[in-house]
């Protein structure tokens, strides 16, 4: 997803901190990969990580199978793509929503989980809070 004309990667960041918190999202970690790289002296595109989790939904996810923590915390990549444009990146959840051989419970907790990281994307790519 891309950013709108004129909203910086702060400004994206800030939205999706606070529709994360409106959500009852925790960010749970957030590395400044590009940031780091450059004080090591390595040019590199914009790229840093921001990881969320609610932990109850953890919780539903690994009583179902705890492979289901290699998901865990979900995570939204704010990138420079090689034509400079900032691009917002997650994982799809759509193999978990899809399969038949999950759990309902599971498979409505994915389905939560997606809308729910879709919905800071939308809010760090449009930088409405």
């Amino acid at each position: 997803m891309s950013l709108k004309e004129g909203i910086s990667a702060q400004d994206a960041v800030d939205a999706m901190l606070s529709k994360a918190v409106a959500l009852n999202l925790k960010l749970v970690g957030q590395q400044y990969v590009s940031k780091e790289l450059e004080a090591r002296g390595v040019k590199t595109p914009y790229l840093t990580i921001l990881q969320f989790c609610d932990p109850m939904d953890a919780r539903t996810m690994i009583l179902a199978n705890p492979i289901f923590s290699s998901y865990m915390p979900c995570r939204i990549s704010l990138v420079e793509d090689k034509n400079g444009e900032m691009q917002l990146m997650m994982l799809n959840l759509d193999m978990l929503i899809n399969s038949e051989l999950m759990p309902q419970e599971v498979v409505d907790t994915a389905i939560k989980v997606n809308q729910q990281m879709l919905d800071i994307m939308v809010a760090g790519a449009t930088g409405e809070f």
